[in-house]
């Protein structure tokens, strides 16, 4: 007998049916980051508490590389027109802060690296190659200090505070606009030092000044508040979601990050770590928290949790990454648990009868026969989309 382990599964268009399909890859360690690489999507580097590990076959076989690195990887950055050339930020924390890092190259895909001799910028917690000119690199601190180099970072320009301000402040996340890598975005958190100037922040010539984008201040964060994350719409660069843990809600905005608006009805009970939109289908939304990882498929109207255990561990999320090639391919890092690879899997769709409320699940074979499953449907409101919550 075969069998095939179903994490959720979710009837759409009120008649078929996919299965999600979870699997551990990297067991007990904290996933810092997570990069694809963009033109051989086989290829995944990721960035851990223990090291360095690397796939080259979709993740059927891992291996540790950069043995020379000696500290945490924290951040991965590919040459997005060599994908050769790839960039590791590895630090370190001393009494629990983040206090220094240095930036590691490889030119073969991972196999070997060279530390950039004279680089040394405390506390990376972001790096980002600018796709039209990959010798641009952009590196932002957690003090919200912003670099950049223009010779592939063997030299780095004086440090820019991204708020504008000399005050202290804390940085969180860096993204730049789909279209125009010159423009730049970065959030910022409070502190005692700076407690007014935080939320969303934007450069429009390669970091050279900064203005404060969200004016009306709907991002304004408690000071115990330590993440604040962002993602940008590939296809509509004024489309922005925000997370807002202060109030555990998600904002969305539809014009640059100007004004914003809750778009979930629900506080959603959780922390969120990290965002990230389908690249194909932008209306997919994922959000990584501490408490699993949720997903929408219509823009944030309505959210369901896709995953929130493992082996009856709570999974607190880090980090995703979305293969470019295959956006129902995912990869997801977590604290503590290791990297685990999430799939919709469409091979296993099912034929939902709406008189019966029976589902047949071709893919699950016993003894060669294709049977009837029972389930429980649950109708989730304003979407044509029903959740299995039980196999009979």
């Amino acid at each position: 007998m075969k069998t095939i382990q179903l994490i959720f599964l979710f009837i759409c268009q009120m008649s078929c049916a996919y299965a999600h399909e979870w699997q551990i890859l990297i067991a007990n360690t904290t996933i810092n980051h997570i990069v694809v690489n963009p033109h051989n999507p086989s290829t995944i580097l990721v960035g851990s508490d223990d090291g360095l590990f690397r796939t080259q076959n979709d993740g059927q076989t891992w291996g540790i590389i950069g043995e020379n690195i000696a500290n945490t990887v924290q951040h991965l950055a590919f040459n997005p027109q060599n994908p050769q050339m790839i960039y590791a930020v590895a630090g370190n924390y001393v009494e629990g802060i983040y206090r220094s890092s240095e930036i590691y190259q490889s030119q073969d895909v991972g196999t070997t690296w060279q530390k950039l001799d004279k680089t040394f910028i405390p506390g990376i917690v972001d790096l980002k190659v600018n796709p039209n000119n990959p010798n641009i690199l952009y590196a932002l601190t957690d003090t919200g200090l912003f670099y950049k180099s223009i010779n592939a970072g063997k030299q780095w320009g004086a440090a820019i505070n991204s708020s504008g301000h000399r005050a202290v402040t804390n940085a969180d996340m860096m993204v730049l606009h789909p279209f125009n890598p010159d423009i730049i975005y970065v959030t910022l958190l409070q502190t005692p030092f700076n407690p007014t100037n935080v939320g969303l922040f934007q450069s429009v010539n390669q970091g050279e000044t900064w203005s404060k984008v969200d004016s009306n201040n709907y991002l304004f964060q408690p000071m115990d508040i330590e993440r604040l994350p962002v993602a940008i719409n590939p296809h509509n660069p004024l489309e922005f979601y925000l997370g807002g843990q202060g109030k555990r809600t998600i904002y969305k905005s539809t014009d640059g990050g100007i004004t914003g608006f809750e778009i979930s009805e629900d506080k959603l009970p959780l922390t969120i770590e990290t965002i990230n939109i389908n690249p194909h289908q932008p209306k997919i939304v994922y959000l990584g928290t501490t408490a699993g990882l949720y997903r929408t498929i219509n823009e944030g109207k309505s959210w369901q949790l896709l995953v929130s255990n493992a082996g009856n561990k709570e999974l607190h999320i880090k980090t995703i990454a979305v293969n470019p090639h295959d956006p129902d391919t995912l990869y997801i890092g977590t604290v503590g648990h290791g990297l685990y690879q999430f799939i919709v899997t469409k091979k296993c769709v099912a034929n939902y009868d709406t008189q019966t409320t029976k589902i047949t699940i071709p893919c699950l074979l016993v003894n060669s026969e294709a049977p009837q499953f029972k389930v429980e449907l649950q109708k989730i409101e304003n979407e044509a989309l029903f959740e299995v919550s039980e196999l009979k």
